[in-house]
C-alpha cells in the first residue's frame, strides 16, 4: 500500500427529515450509452487536511460545467470556514447554501441549482441524472479510500467487489457511467484482468482523483445522492443593477427604439388594444410616465427609425393591415396612424437599407414573404411585393456588413430559411436552407467585426448558434451553448463589441450568456433573477450600457441595466 498520507473525510449523513422532504429526480429522455466529463483540472480543495469533503465536491462539480470552472482550494477552504463545516457537513446543508451564496469569483458568483434527490439503485433514473451534471453521493469511504491508495492517490483506480457498508462519512461525484472497459479507456488506464470489463460502472471523483467503481459496490456504500438542476447558476455581483418597475398594464411584449438624441423609449400594447410609450426624460437617465398613441393593436409592436433619426413604429390592427405612425420630427412628437394595406398573419419585422430607406416585412395569408420599402429615404412607400417561401416563424432582419439586408424565418421542416439582397438596396436571392430543428424564433446578432451571428431554441430547449464565417460571407454549422429555454432569445451587443444573449429560464428568471471577448467564445449561463411573462427586449443606452426590459407578473413593465458599460 501507499505510504501518502491517508486523506480526510468529512460527511455527516443528511437528517432524516431533509432526505423525506427532499423533491425526487426524474429521469429525462435521451441519455447517451456511455459518457464521462473529465476536467481538465481538479484538486483535493482541502480535503487532504480539512473535513471539507463535502464542499470539496461542489468544487468538483463546478469544474464540470462547460466552460470549466476552476475554484482554487483557497476559496472552497474559505466558503468552507464561513459556513462552520471545514470539519464536517450535512449534504443537505451545503446544497441549500449553495443555491444562494455559492463560490465567488472577482464580480461573479457560482450558485447551485435547485438539488433533487437521486434514486441511485435504478440505473436508469442514475445514468440520466449523471447526463444532466455530476450527481453528489453521501459514502461509506474505507474501501474506497484503500482503492485509492492503490494508485497512490492518482486516477484509474478501480472500486469492485466491495461489502456493504452504511458508515456514512465521505462524499463523493459520480461523473460518468458505461462499460467498465469504456471508462478506462477515458480515464487511458488498463482494465486489471480480475474486472469484467464488459460490466457496468460510474466513474467517481474522490481526493483529487477520478476512478471507475462498478454497480454493486457503488450501491454497497451509497447513503444518499443528489443532483443539482443546474448544476451550476453563475451570478453577476456588480455588472447588473437591480430590477425596477416602470408601472403600466402590458398585454403585449415590449419594443424599444432609441430617439435621435441618444434616449430609449419603450412600446406597449395596453388593457385597451392601444399603443402605450414611455421614454428616457435625458440620454441615459429616468423616464416619462405613460402616454397612449392610440389605434387598435392585434399585433406586437415593430420600431425602425428613418434615415433622418425619426423613430417610426408599426403595428398589425384589426382589418389584419399594415399601419404605422412616425415622429414628426428627430425626438419629437408623433403623426396619426396611416395604413399600408395587406392582410398579415404575423408580426411586423423592420430593417434599413444601405441608404437608409426603411423595409418591412410580414407573412401574409399564403404564409409567404410579403415586403414593401421607402421609395426614398424619409419618404412614402411601394406597394406590396412578395418573396414566396412557407413561413413558420415570425421574420427576423439583420444587416451584412456591405449593407445587404438578409431575412431569416423557420420553415415548415423546422430547418432555418434565409434570403438576401444581392446588391446593397437591391434584389433578392432564392431561399437557402441552414438546416437544424427550431423550436423558436429567430434571433440575429452582429459581432465586432460585422459578421452576422444566428439563435434559436433546439428540440433539446437549449440555445444552438451559427455564424457567418467571414463578414458577409458564409456560415458555420450549428452549436450548442446549453440551458433550458422557454422563450425567444434577445440579443445585445455590449460597448466592447461582445455579443450578449437574454432568454427566459425554467424558473422564469432573466438569464444571460455574453462572448468573453469580441467575435469570441462564450462564458456560462448567469441568472439575473425576476419572474418574467413575456420575451426579452434588450437595447443600448446612450453609454453603451445594456438594459433588459420585460412584464412582470403584476402585467407592468420592468427594466434592469448595466451599471456600467462593458
Amino acid at each position: 500500500m501507499s505510504t501518502i498520507q491517508a486523506p480526510r473525510r468529512g460527511a455527516i449523513p443528511s437528517l432524516r427529515h431533509a432526505l423525506a422532504a427532499a423533491s425526487p429526480y426524474a429521469a429525462i429522455a435521451g441519455a447517451p450509452p456511455n459518457y464521462i466529463v473529465i476536467p481538465q483540472q481538479i484538486s483535493m480543495w482541502g480535503n487532504d487536511v480539512h473535513g471539507d469533503c463535502v464542499t470539496a465536491e461542489e468544487a468538483f462539480a463546478k469544474a464540470c460545467n462547460n466552460p470549466e470552472i476552476f475554484i482554487s482550494d483557497a476559496s472552497v477552504i474559505s466558503w468552507a470556514t464561513r459556513h462552520n463545516v471545514l470539519e464536517g457537513a450535512y449534504l443537505s446543508d451545503v446544497l441549500t447554501w449553495m443555491e444562494n451564496d455559492g463560490f465567488p469569483d472577482t464580480s461573479l458568483v457560482y450558485d447551485d441549482g435547485a438539488h433533487f434527490s437521486v434514486n441511485w439503485a435504478d440505473a436508469a433514473v442514475l445514468t440520466s441524472a449523471i447526463y444532466e451534471g455530476p450527481v453528489k453521493l453521501g459514502i461509506a469511504a474505507d474501501q474506497l479510500e484503500t482503492a485509492w491508495h492503490s494508485t497512490g492517490g492518482h486516477s484509474g483506480w478501480f472500486g469492485t467487489g466491495w461489502h456493504a457498508d452504511n458508515n456514512e462519512d465521505h462524499c463523493v461525484a459520480l461523473c460518468g457511467y458505461g462499460t467498465i472497459s469504456w471508462l478506462a479507456q477515458q480515464l487511458n488506464v488498463a482494465v486489471p484482468s480480475s474486472v469484467n470489463g464488459n460490466q457496468q460502472g460510474y466513474a467517481m471523483f474522490t481526493w483529487d482523483s477520478i476512478g471507475i467503481i462498478d454497480v454493486s459496490s457503488m450501491i454497497a456504500v451509497t447513503q444518499e445522492a443528489w443532483i443539482r438542476r443546474p448544476t451550476t447558476v453563475t451570478k453577476s455581483t456588480a455588472a447588473w443593477s437591480g430590477w425596477a418597475s416602470e408601472a403600466g398594464v402590458l398585454t403585449s411584449d415590449i419594443a424599444v427604439g432609441r430617439n435621435a438624441d441618444g434616449r430609449l423609449e419603450a412600446f406597449v400594447r395596453g388593457t385597451d388594444n392601444a399603443l402605450w410609450h414611455k421614454w428616457q426624460v435625458t440620454p441615459n437617465g429616468g423616464w416619462s410616465g405613460w402616454v397612449s398613441e392610440g389605434g387598435v393593436l392585434t399585433s406586437d409592436i415593430a420600431v425602425g427609425r428613418n434615415a433622418d433619426g425619426r423613430m417610426e413604429v408599426f403595428v398589425r390592427g384589426t382589418d389584419n393591415a399594415l399601419w404605422h405612425k412616425w415622429q414628426t420630427t428627430p425626438n419629437g412628437g408623433w403623426s396619426g396612424w396611416v395604413s399600408e394595406g395587406g392582410v398579415l398573419t404575423s408580426d411586423i419585422a423592420v430593417g434599413q437599407n444601405a441608404d437608409g430607406r426603411m423595409e418591412v416585412f410580414v407573412r401574409g395569408t399564403d404564409n409567404a414573404l410579403w415586403h414593401k420599402w421607402q421609395t426614398t429615404p424619409n419618404g412614402g412607400w411601394s406597394g406590396w411585393v412578395s418573396e414566396g417561401g412557407v413561413l413558420t416563424s415570425e421574420i427576423t432582419v439583420s444587416r451584412n456588413l456591405d449593407g445587404r439586408m438578409e431575412v431569416f424565418v423557420r420553415g415548415t421542416d423546422n430547418a432555418m430559411w434565409h434570403k438576401w439582397q444581392v446588391t446593397p438596396n437591391g434584389g433578392w436571392s432564392g431561399w437557402i436552407s441552414e438546416g437544424g430543428v427550431l423550436t423558436s424564433n429567430i434571433a440575429v446578432g452582429q459581432n465586432a467585426d460585422g459578421r452576422m451571428e444566428a439563435f434559436v431554441r433546439g428540440t433539446d430547449n437549449a440555445m444552438w448558434h451559427k455564424w457567418q464565417t467571414t463578414p458577409n460571407g458564409g456560415w458555420s454549422g450549428w452549436i450548442s451553448e446549453g440551458g433550458i429555454l422557454t422563450s425567444d432569445i434577445a440579443i445585445g451587443r455590449n460597448n466592447s463589441g461582445r455579443l450578449e444573449t437574454f432568454v427566459r429560464g425554467t424558473d422564469n428568471a432573466m438569464w444571460h450568456k455574453w462572448q468573453t471577448a469580441p467575435n469570441s467564445g462564450w462564458s456560462g449561463w448567469a441568472s439575473e433573477g425576476g419572474v418574467l411573462t413575456s420575451r426579452i427586449a434588450a437595447a443600448s443606452d446612450a453609454d453603451g450600457r445594456l438594459e433588459g426590459f420585460v412584464r412582470g407578473t403584476d402585467q407592468a413593465l420592468w427594466h434592469k441595466w448595466q451599471t456600467h458599460p462593458m
